[in-house]
């Protein structure tokens, strides 16, 4: 699992640049090299989760969504339609891979801006090499 926090009014390439590099080793890119020494890194189970400070309910977010399903299979798990914050934007999200029962829903907070996102996950023979 990775946590992240993005500042304010970051460019899409840059995160995209941060993300892969704190995640590369987990990468479909690398896939091929990492192979070679039985290293399976990319059918781990991967759970990316934070606020990224983008609202993935505007369009202008898709490049990031995308490069996420296409680097490494991180696909979104809450819903978009969903606000995270007070303002009715959706800036904090969870993308995960490899698994199969997680729930991903915002509760509410009376001390914050943002609807903190729980998740529950249920491991049922899990095995990584």
């Amino acid at each position: 699992m990775a946590v992240i926090y993005v500042s304010p009014n970051q460019k899409l390439i840059v995160i995209q640049e941060f993300i892969h590099r704190a995640l590369l080793e987990y990468s479909n890119g690398v896939i091929k090299t990492l192979s070679r020494y039985n290293k399976n890194l990319h059918e781990i189970p991967l759970i990316l989760s934070g606020n990224f400070n983008i609202n993935f309910f505007d369009k202008k977010s898709e490049p990031l969504t995308q490069f996420l399903l296409e680097e490494f299979d991180l696909a979104m798990n809450n819903d978009l339609a969903l606000s995270t914050t007070r303002f009715n934007t959706t800036i904090d999200a969870v993308f995960s891979r490899h698994l199969e029962k997680i729930q991903s829903q915002a509760y509410v907070s009376y001390f914050n801006y943002h609807r903190p996102i729980i998740k529950e996950i249920e491991f049922t023979d899990l095995v990584c090499n």
